[in-house]
């Protein structure tokens, strides 16, 4: 597995996470898997005073199956939105639902 991300509650105030957490971490295999064809994902959430060792870099795999399964480090800077539904007609009859029919939705809209 593949660390993803890492975000902690104070640079996320809004992000609602378990009691007793203030960090969630994303983490992947590099690897296509038959019933997805996609990274399989895992999501943790910790209590950030459980991380003592902090690493200066992410550790780099042994295999990969893309190169691109690999995630670069960068910064992100969360925005809080506001999700609206999907307008009718456009999603459930055509088999795309939930967060990705808003997804995009949200891309068709962009000028």
């Amino acid at each position: 597995m593949l660390p993803v991300a890492q975000l902690y509650l104070g640079d996320v105030p809004h992000l609602r996470v378990p009691k007793q957490a203030d960090m969630m971490q994303v983490l992947w295999c590099p690897f296509d898997h038959p019933e997805q064809q996609i990274p399989k994902t895992a999501l943790f959430w910790r209590p950030s005073t459980r991380i003592t060792d902090v690493l200066a870099s992410a550790p780099q795999p042994a295999a990969v199956q893309h190169e691109g399964y690999v995630p670069q480090p960068c910064l992100i800077h969360p925005a809080q939105v506001t999700e609206y539904p999907a307008p009718l007609g456009e999603c459930g009859s055509n088999g795309v639902s939930g967060l990705t029919c808003r997804a995009l939705c949200l891309v068709r809209r962009v000028p």
